[in-house]
């Protein structure tokens, strides 16, 4: 699913740079970078294990007094990826039913990384897995 998703990211209209892994410092004014949350794998049935796996999509735009520009380019970037991901919830084949979840975003996020200043939005994407189990 990471891969996937990163991939999807990285063609997203108006981002100039996608990483996977949270980057040391940001190089372009709007950036993306994909990360792993929880991978915990759990029993459902007899011999049927679930994981529901997460990927959060951190959504960066060096502000540089352009709050506005910001905001309105994280909205279309969020826009984009929910459409994205609602074309194929399989994740191009690496879940079986992807969901999204914005709710970590109720207050804005301003965040200095190397000397600037950043609003981060976080998009998190959980899908579902299913295994047999012994």
């Amino acid at each position: 699913m990471l891969q996937y998703v990163a991939t999807l990211v990285g063609g997203l209209a108006g981002l100039q740079q996608t990483y996977i892994g949270a980057p040391e410092s940001i190089a372009s004014r709007v950036s993306a970078y994909v990360t792993l949350g929880d991978l915990t794998p759990s029993p459902h049935a007899t011999q049927v294990a679930f994981r529901e796996p997460q990927i959060v999509v951190a959504f960066a735009y060096r502000v540089a007094g352009a709050e506005q520009s910001a905001e309105l380019m994280i909205a279309d970037l969020v826009d984009e990826l929910t459409a994205a991901v609602y074309a194929d919830r399989s994740l191009g084949g690496t879940s079986q039913n992807a969901v999204l979840d914005m709710s970590k975003n109720a207050q804005p996020v301003y965040m200095a990384v190397a000397g600037a200043e950043f609003r981060i939005y976080y998009v998190l994407i959980t899908g579902l897995q299913t295994t047999s189990t012994p």
